[in-house]
């Protein structure tokens, strides 16, 4: 087996550093949306997600459309509904009338897994972060 001289171990932990990074940006960017809930079934599949934001009236929704499920995230958050028609939130209604509302879904893994990724990180460029992160 050849060893990997010295000179490319930087370069294999940058790569490994970016991987990392990669998967948490994931993890954060997931829709941008995991803040307002995501969809259970994505997550339990560990697929990527993207939720969907709508307004029905001043009601703030987030849809996933592969599983057909949504969840109500609050009234009157954001502005945007303003903006909107009748019309407009008549089609958001008869959409989400055919798929399931369901609570929101915040898994708690999320937290633990950014911070698995963060030591890992820390190992990598040799920073003794301890038990700080568990």
């Amino acid at each position: 087996m050849k060893r990997k001289s010295e000179a490319t171990k930087p370069m294999m932990k940058i790569e490994q550093i970016l991987k990392i990074k990669e998967k948490v940006e994931k993890d954060f960017n997931m829709g941008g949306n995991e803040y307002f809930g995501m969809c259970p079934r994505c997550f339990e599949d560990g697929e990527e997600y993207e939720a969907v934001y709508c307004n029905i009236e001043r009601n703030h929704c987030y849809y996933c459309d592969k599983h057909k499920l949504f969840w109500v995230i609050g009234s009157n958050l954001f502005s945007s509904w303003r903006e909107e028609t009748e019309k407009d939130w008549r089609l958001n209604s008869e959409k989400l009338n055919q798929y399931t509302e369901i609570e929101e879904f915040h898994p708690e893994d999320l937290f633990n897994l950014r911070m698995q990724q963060f030591q890992e990180i820390a190992e990598l460029i040799g920073v003794s972060w301890g038990n700080q992160l568990k």
